[in-house]
């Protein structure tokens, strides 16, 4: 997400837990191990949001609990207060500061932040002891949202978000006579490293295939367990000072024929952020309108303003799209691009559809934006690396 997970409560400390799968230290290569649940957005009447949510609990000392997402397209990490007052946060459970012994509120600084689908929140900032299984991070920065968009009353399966981005820059930062200020919470990844919680900044990603309901972040490291072969780093496209994650990209095409690759569409290099918040891979717009035009029966849903196609698609053999980084192919298949179903069947009729359609994953990019988005889409087909001192990341072929 741009900028757009988790936790349980032990005096506000958190334990990542995933269902009934807890978070583990891995034996091999101490790494902090954390279970995720990948969920859909729910209704389908709600607006698109380019985002497959990923999920895991955050249990509370009064048996509630709340859920949020990691997030390599922002830095933030923030959850809603008992205090928010918006209708959104009604949907959310919500943080209670007097259960904790060790929360300290800081009200001289606030926050606001927006999200590139719209989504805002603001706050302020506290620290706490933050629990991750066996790790903890003392007087770790939590932002608590005392204000959310209405965007965040449909995304009802998760509460708030754990960026793993580099510090932010563009959240707004005000001191208590209103003034701006520039300020950048430390990310909890950073806390844990520099508190010997965690042998590295270096994280991994795991999403496992799109049918499979979980995944997996792996902090301090790779393990090398969840891949094989040889990894293929990449390193940023800014260098020393990065905003968010993006790298070079050579080359890249699309393929609208899943029989021929005789109508390829090749929009060549770029530069694409690597972001696990958001769902789709994002491209230029012409390069998006002619991918789908050329398949055939792919519809355009204005209401939602998404392209979709049959859904049986996602048994499609072949590429749909390739991409080339550090001198290395990735081929992603149809079922990666093929996502949730999209119009309702009371719709079906007016479009004169006659089988289920799915909303496609290859998605449009805003009109200011100068980067492309590797989102879920394409993560789920590569074990990634996220190395933040070596400013690179890797990829790998999951197991």
């Amino acid at each position: 997400m741009v900028p757009r997970a988790i936790i349980i409560l032990f005096l506000f400390s958190f334990w990542l837990l995933s269902g009934s799968s807890s978070i583990v230290k891995a034996a091999s290569e101490n790494l902090l191990k954390v279970q995720i649940q990948k969920c859909d957005r729910g209704k389908l009447i709600v607006p698109p949001n380019r985002r497959l949510r990923q999920r895991a609990k955050i249990f509370k000392t009064d048996a509630t609990y709340t859920s949020g997402e990691f997030d390599t397209g922002s830095a933030q990490f923030w959850i809603p207060s008992i205090e928010c007052k918006s209708e959104a946060c009604k949907s959310h459970s919500l943080f209670n500061p007097s259960r904790s012994k060790t929360f300290l509120k800081n009200a001289d600084i606030t926050w606001k932040i927006e999200y590139s689908d719209g989504d805002k929140a603001t706050g302020y900032y506290a620290q706490d002891t933050i629990a991750i299984g066996s790790a903890k991070a003392v007087n770790a920065t939590i932002g608590l949202a005392l204000t959310e968009s209405i965007g965040w009353k449909y995304q009802k399966r998760v509460d708030g978000i754990i960026g793993l981005g580099f510090p932010d820059k563009i959240n707004t930062h005000k001191n208590r006579r209103g003034e701006n200020l520039s300020y950048s919470p430390p990310p909890l990844i950073d806390v844990l490293f520099k508190q010997s919680q965690i042998p590295s900044r270096i994280f991994s990603v795991f999403f496992h295939q799109p049918d499979v309901k979980t995944g997996e972040y792996h902090f301090g490291g790779v393990d090398p367990n969840n891949y094989s072969g040889s990894i293929t780093y990449v390193d940023l496209s800014l260098g020393k000072d990065p905003s968010y994650w993006i790298i070079p990209v050579e080359n890249l095409k699309l393929y609208p024929d899943s029989t021929s690759k005789t109508q390829e569409i090749v929009i060549g290099g770029g530069h694409a952020m690597i972001d696990t918040g958001s769902t789709a891979i994002i491209l230029p717009h012409d390069s998006v309108e002619d991918f789908h035009t050329k398949i055939k029966n792919a519809k355009f849903d204005a209401t939602r303003k998404v392209w979709a196609f049959p859904c049986r698609f996602r048994n499609l053999k072949g590429s749909a799209i390739s991409i080339t980084l550090a001198g290395r192919k990735f081929d992603i298949q149809w079922k990666y691009i093929v996502g949730e179903p999209t119009w309702l069947k009371s719709d079906y009729k007016k479009q004169n559809i006659d089988e289920d359609y799915c909303e496609s994953w290859v998605d449009v990019m805003d009109k200011e934006d100068t980067e492309w988005i590797l989102g879920d889409a394409f993560l789920t087909t590569t074990y990634s690396i996220f190395d933040i001192d070596s400013r690179r990341v890797g990829f790998a072929t999951p197991k």
